[in-house]
């Protein structure tokens, strides 16, 4: 199989729209036209940066720009807020679990046993008939 030719990148316009300007030939103007040539570039570059300046400022709203309600250092506590509101949460639900754990039946009197079978009764125990042990 043969190997194809490869394109050559186009790396300027077509040749007849590059050298429409220079029909006649090649102008020599010398020193005046090089530094009026060089004046002619530093006044497009200064009304291009005027330009981008005064778009720049009418996208923004010039001076008096308005700030995001949502935006700014006043809700960073918001963040820290919700980076720390899991790991508050768990220690929490130890906390708690640890007291209801420790507190379970603590100063209770009577208990209820309920029945083996559908038959049976439950039955209302009193903590002294039972044998507590209390510490």
């Amino acid at each position: 199989m043969a190997a194809l030719p490869l394109a050559r990148p186009a790396t300027r316009p077509a040749r007849a729209a590059s050298h429409v300007c220079c029909a006649k030939g090649p102008k020599r103007g010398g020193a005046k036209e090089a530094k009026r040539t060089r004046q002619q570039a530093a006044q497009q570059a200064e009304e291009a940066g005027e330009a981008l300046e005064a778009a720049a400022s009418s996208t923004s709203g010039g001076a008096a720009e308005e700030r995001d309600f949502w935006e700014g250092e006043q809700w960073d506590w918001i963040a820290t807020a919700l980076r720390w509101s899991i790991p508050a949460l768990a220690v929490g639900g130890v906390l708690v679990g640890s007291l209801a754990g420790s507190s379970y039946n603590q100063g209770a009197d009577s208990f209820l046993v309920l029945p083996g079978s559908e038959d049976g009764k439950a039955v209302v125990l009193k903590g002294s008939d039972i044998g507590i042990v209390t510490d």
